[in-house]
């Protein structure tokens, strides 16, 4: 891989860290609750505070405490153009790649258990029957 597909990939992934978490900051505290369990939740629950938090806590650390980082990496995020822009994308891309912060592989979890745990529970519920 050369430096121009590893920069783009880098640029990539913080950029869609940065819209899960620009849509996760949108999100409201409350809301009604929804009768189907595989409805995507529009509510800001325990683990988009999650996401929140360790995406911040990511980017300032990639970005060493900076405060004057921090405030272009907010800008860079909400879609404005910086001047360290390259080095902030880097940096934190990086960062997230290593913690694993794209959300398609942060909100990964099986709702109402493993497939395979789910087949033991009816097969032993069939046979005491």
């Amino acid at each position: 891989m050369n430096n121009y597909e590893r920069d783009r990939d880098l640029r990539d992934y913080f950029f869609v860290v940065a819209a899960a978490y620009s849509k996760t900051r949108e999100l409201s505290p409350l809301v009604s609750s929804h009768p189907d369990p595989d409805h995507t939740p529009t509510r800001l629950g325990p683990d988009a505070i999650h996401f929140i938090c360790d995406v911040e806590l990511a980017s300032r650390k990639a970005l060493s405490n900076n405060a004057e980082l921090f405030e272009q990496w907010k800008r860079l995020v909400s879609g404005e153009n910086t001047p360290n822009a390259y080095s902030i994308i880097r940096r934190c891309a990086r960062l997230y790649r290593d913690r694993r912060l794209a959300p398609v592989s942060y909100f990964r979890h099986v709702k109402k258990g493993r497939a395979d745990r789910r087949l033991l529970a009816t097969t032993a519920q069939g046979g005491s029957a």
